[in-house]
């Protein structure tokens, strides 16, 4: 049995709240036969496989994850007798959820979208054809509505967080303000952005140092360890372990001399450069761009790492040309 879908749309690549229409084919070479039915499903899968090791390194865990996204399957042909070198066509017509991610590949996993139809000929018996669709990525309306509004944060950081600066007071705090003109930005598109670092320490501030971040999450639940582990081991199936790859771009120092009870303030500019949208749907993949500004303390240690994020958005792409979409 031959099998093909055949879209209306001349690609496979779709928007977040598209229509997904066409048809499935499929064509008998053999005998006359009774089909129970032909399934045609639209689904997704967010996949998640990473390795850690554990607290005492004595084992090598594989952690892995799957949110399976599927809408409701549309069936015909039920108990159709079909004849051998005959065509069958059968239409199908999905809308995709606004709140669907985006096709994606990342290092530690993938979100991928499948058209599969199903001709099932007995209980036991059924021929199955799957074409992989592209979604392109889109921001959520919620986000869209505040396009152009100002964009900051406010973030009071003890400075004891640094563990070169860990006996120090809870007392003693990093104020940081960050702030943008905007929320979304394109790829490759200059931010403008304003800081200013209040030192409530008692401890100077040599350096600032700031860098455009993408910082991709993803989540999975222990699947198995190495078989030649050397711990005993205890059953930890239900962990669930978050596992982070951060991309910073060109990083900036500036040194400063800010001293305990004193401000300073900074204007400059980042390039977002060449990444793309983000994920954040609530699943076992998120992925966010900050810019960070670090408060580097005099005689810290490298690690020493007191800061900030404020959360930018990515639009990949002109979305109200791409669809005429407007808000």
């Amino acid at each position: 049995m031959r099998a093909s879908f055949i879209l209306e749309k001349p690609s496979a690549i779709y928007f977040p709240g598209d229509v997904v229409a066409g048809s499935f084919s499929f064509e008998n070479l053999e005998v006359d036969q009774k089909i129970v039915k032909v399934v045609i499903s639209l689904q997704g899968k967010s996949s998640v496989e990473f390795m850690r090791n554990t607290d005492d390194c004595k084992t090598i865990c594989i952690f892995t994850s799957e949110k399976n996204m599927h809408l409701e399957d549309q069936k015909s042909y039920r108990g159709k007798l079909i004849k051998p070198d005959d065509e069958y066509y059968s239409h199908f017509s999905f809308k995709i959820p606004y709140n669907w991610p985006h096709s994606f590949r990342g290092i530690y996993g993938t979100i991928r979208y499948t058209l599969k139809g199903d001709v099932i000929i007995s209980k036991d018996y059924s021929k199955s054809k799957e074409f992989e669709i592209i979604i392109q990525p889109r921001l959520p309306l919620n986000v869209l509505h505040q396009k152009m509004e100002p964009n900051y944060i406010n973030a009071v950081v003890p400075i004891e967080v640094c563990g070169c600066h860990k006996d120090a007071s809870s007392d003693e705090k990093i104020h940081f303000l960050i702030k943008t003109a905007k929320k979304i930005y394109l790829p490759n598109e200059d931010v403008e952005f304003y800081v200013k670092i209040t030192n409530k320490s008692s401890t100077r501030i040599s350096k600032i140092r700031y860098y455009f971040l993408r910082e991709e999450k993803y989540e999975g639940n222990m699947a198995m360890s190495d078989v030649a582990s050397l711990s005993n081991g205890n059953d930890n199936s239900s962990t669930i372990v978050t596992q982070t790859y951060e991309m910073r771009k060109k990083m900036f120092i500036v040194n400063v001399n800010i001293e305990p009870g004193q401000k300073k303030i900074l204007t400059s500019t980042l390039n977002t450069g060449k990444t793309k949208t983000g994920i954040d749907f609530g699943g076992n993949i998120n992925v966010m761009h900050f810019i960070v500004v670090e408060a580097i303390p005099e005689k810290s240690l490298p690690e020493c790492n007191i800061h900030a994020k404020l959360r930018l958005y990515i639009d990949s792409v002109d979305f109200e040309k791409e669809t005429n979409f407007t808000i």
